[in-house]
């Protein structure tokens, strides 16, 4: 099923997912220190992008009386995982 808002959601998440590769890229060129304490954001990052993509799966697949609620998960992991993005690029802007 497509819907317009839920499209760019995921077009939204993959830019996100773009940010989340390029900061784990720039942590393995960071020191040891900072790589142990960030390593364990970033991987947050990518569990809740993971989540959101499933989501997002789930709305595709969805059909009938389904549909509302599964559009409220994907809204609710978009949420979660732009939360968790604006926190690792804070915690990052002083590392990088």
């Amino acid at each position: 099923m497509k819907d317009p808002k839920i499209e760019k959601l995921k077009a939204q998440i993959d830019i996100w997912s773009a940010e989340i590769d390029r900061m784990e890229a720039d942590l393995k060129a960071a020191g040891s220190d900072a790589r142990l304490k960030y390593q364990e954001k970033i991987e947050a990052l990518k569990t809740r992008r993971d989540e959101a993509i499933e989501k997002y799966e789930e709305f595709i697949e969805a059909s009938g009386e389904s549909v509302d609620s599964v559009r409220q998960g994907v809204v609710a992991a978009w949420n979660e995982l732009a939360q968790g993005v604006q926190a690792a690029k804070h915690a990052f802007k002083g590392l990088m």
